[in-house]
C-alpha cells in the first residue's frame, strides 16, 4: 500500500512536470515570435 501510494505521488509529479514543461514551451514560442516580430 506504502509503495502504491508513492508511486501515485511519483506519477502526479511527472503529470504536473510535464503539463508545466508544455506551458513554458508554449510561453516561449509566443515571446520568441513578440519577439521577432519587433525586430
Amino acid at each position: 500500500m506504502f509503495v502504491k501510494q508513492k508511486s501515485d505521488v511519483f506519477l502526479q509529479t511527472c503529470t504536473i512536470f510535464t503539463v508545466h514543461l508544455q506551458y513554458f514551451n508554449a510561453a516561449f514560442r509566443l515571446y520568441s515570435y513578440l519577439f521577432y516580430v519587433k525586430l
